[in-house]
């Protein structure tokens, strides 16, 4: 996760992103403040797993539009097409 986020500070989308976190979820909006559940990504990582998961919620109160478990190896590539493929 700390990789994550310095990949994040290192390629300046801290610029155009906001992050908060919850206990053990990274959660990554467009907005500041951002608003729980309103295009939002929430990522972890299971270090008993070593898998990623990612979800994007689009609008509050609705369920996740998409849901993606990847291994701890493909994480930061895996970011960045979802902000690709979000337009963020």
């Amino acid at each position: 996760m700390l990789n994550l986020v310095k990949h994040i500070k290192g390629n300046n989308l801290d610029k155009r992103l906001f992050a908060y976190t919850s206990l053990d979820k990274l959660i990554v909006t467009i907005y500041n403040p951002g608003e729980t559940g309103r295009e939002e990504l929430r990522i972890q990582f299971d270090q008993h797993t070593k898998r990623w998961h990612f979800e994007y919620y689009p609008k509050p109160f609705e369920p996740t539009e998409m849901e993606r478990f990847y291994p701890e190896e493909e994480g930061i590539n895996k970011f960045c097409k979802f902000i690709e493929w979000l337009k963020w």
